[in-house]
């Protein structure tokens, strides 16, 4: 096997451990090939979670328009709060 640094291993490992990357294609790769593709791999992962974001984002600015659309219909007829007697 070829040797990583400690920075590299560390990298390589947390990629793997906390977000699921494959670090199979780093077998073979030391020096700046290494650290190139920890760069592209970071890069794409910062892709995914911010695309992922934009998701949830929508979908929570979607439930809140949507719980504010019942709540004016609910005051519009004098309903008010659950559970509040008015």
């Amino acid at each position: 096997m070829i040797e990583k640094t400690s920075f590299q291993r560390l990298h390589l490992q947390r990629l793997h451990d906390e977000f699921d990357v494959n670090i199979e294609p780093t077998t073979n790769l030391t020096g700046e090939e290494q650290d190139a593709w920890i760069n592209l791999a970071e890069d794409a992962l910062a892709a995914k979670l911010h695309a992922e974001l934009r998701v949830l984002t929508k979908m929570v600015n979607t439930e809140a328009r949507a719980a504010r659309e019942l709540c004016k219909k609910r005051f519009a007829s004098g309903g008010g709060l659950v559970g509040r007697q008015g």
